[in-house]
């Protein structure tokens, strides 16, 4: 990897991407020149590492949101002390923060997909956060702000956990004493922000009033206007747009340009409001997968401030500008992280670089890699044959591997490295999506 501009030898042939060297080349801005020196392909590389290159959400800052939101849920219970709650509540603002650093360290103009892909219990308040503050941000909120204003986002929902769950989770529309009991996780989710007696007034009243709505259409007070608070009609918008794009159980979720379309010409949000909303978030933001009308699937990689419904897609390589190629069209999105799991425990065998086999253990698996637990690391650039067991059957699914990255365990801890993986056949892709479905 050679330095654009100089010329200078900056990583030698065969250097394995650690995190560490990950983190220098983002901070010079070189993650296209990188991506290019590596092997495989970039679409080919594990989720994880392709998301902390900046194109998509990081998914270890995820993660983290999927402890800090578990931890919120437990500070529910009576029980629970005073002094654990301020822990939890000091992690999450540490949480936010981090959020509020990443968001910010984007400028403005730079469309970038930062939504996740996951449980809704989880994904929607990290998305409603994310949301929150990257609108707030175009309204030039300062940074002390949008941190309350993260909070306020992920915790906007949190009511929802005293709500009966045959009603939370009905698969049909909710009638009579059933939207009433939903409804009312507003009330629910202000009590147990109060429970956090450090949580900012802001932060309260986003949790009650969410759901009102600019023309006077929403609950619980049927509020209108700049009477509804500037937090209030802000992560109402950003909640309303990621359960639009989510899947629930009473529908299945909306295309982001019908989405988009909805809440950006609603009378029920605030102009100004809308108008910050557009400057930072696109419906086909880069790095998102979609599928074109011609049937192929692509990934955004570029958007024009002024028409954000036809953006640039790389398609088998090559550059689409559907602002120019009038004959396609965006069908739909596809969802990748619905072929991904993480915490899981599943065998690997892994042959190649002219030593006997080595066995490990994966800890997380996509259709594009393995992160991997072992005590010997494979060789990195030459191609490696991964076999995977397919749990309660004798079949195997048959990979091609390469290294990626290793991060070397301290103390007692395994080490473990990624693999980007192609199937070797169609019939193991399709053995790999049933394995992957089929795992806890």
């Amino acid at each position: 990897m050679k330095h654009p501009a100089t010329q200078q030898i900056l990583l030698p042939a065969g250097t394995v991407l650690s995190e560490s060297y990950i983190r220098k080349i983002q901070n010079m801005g070189l993650e296209e020149v990188a991506l290019s020196c590596t092997k495989p392909p970039a679409d080919r590389r594990l989720e994880a590492l392709e998301l902390s290159r900046g194109l998509p959400f990081e998914y270890a800052l995820y993660l983290e949101g999927k402890r800090v939101i578990d931890d919120l849920h437990d500070c529910i219970r009576p029980h629970v002390l005073p002094e654990q709650r301020e822990h939890v509540w000091s992690r999450a603002l540490a949480y936010v923060g981090r959020l509020v650093d990443m968001l910010c360290a984007r400028n403005l103009e730079q469309y970038v997909d930062y939504r996740v892909y996951d449980a809704y219990r989880h994904s929607h308040p990290v998305n409603t956060a994310i949301l929150s503050i990257l609108t707030a941000q175009a309204a030039r909120i300062g940074r002390e702000r949008l941190v309350e204003i993260g909070m306020a986002g992920l915790l906007a929902d949190i009511g929802k956990a005293r709500v009966p769950f045959q009603v939370i989770n009905k698969p049909s529309r909710l009638e009579g004493e059933e939207l009433k009991l939903a409804r009312g996780h507003v009330e629910h989710s202000r009590a147990i922000v109060e429970m956090f007696r450090w949580a900012a007034g802001d932060v309260v009243h986003v949790a009650q009033h969410h759901h009102e709505r600019y023309d006077g259409s929403g609950y619980p007070k049927g509020l209108a206007g700049r009477s509804i608070g500037e937090f209030a009609r802000i992560v109402g918008l950003a909640d309303a747009y990621d359960a639009m794009l989510s899947d629930v159980p009473y529908r299945q979720r909306m295309e982001p340009a019908v989405a988009y379309r909805l809440v950006t010409t609603s009378a029920a949000f605030d102009p100004q409001v809308v108008a910050a909303f557009k400057r930072r978030v696109s419906p086909y933001p880069r790095g998102m997968q979609v599928r074109l009308s011609n049937g192929k699937e692509g990934v955004v990689c570029r958007v024009a401030a002024d028409n954000p419904f036809r953006p640039a897609v790389i398609v088998d390589a090559d550059e689409v500008d559907l602002a120019q190629d009038q004959t396609l069209r965006i069908t739909g999105q596809f969802v990748p992280r619905r072929y991904h799991r993480t915490s899981v425990m599943l065998p690997v065998r892994i042959l190649g670089g002219g030593v006997m086999e080595r066995q490990g253990l994966a800890i997380n698996i996509s259709l594009a890699g393995l992160c991997v637990e072992s005590e010997q690391v494979p060789p990195q650039g030459e191609p490696l044959a991964v076999i995977l067991p397919v749990l309660g059957s004798s079949q195997q699914v048959n990979l091609t591997g390469y290294l990626t990255w290793v991060r070397h365990g301290e103390g007692s801890e395994r080490t473990a490295y990624g693999l980007s993986i192609v199937p070797t056949t169609p019939e193991d892709k399709t053995l790999l999506v049933d394995l992957i479905l089929g795992l806890p």
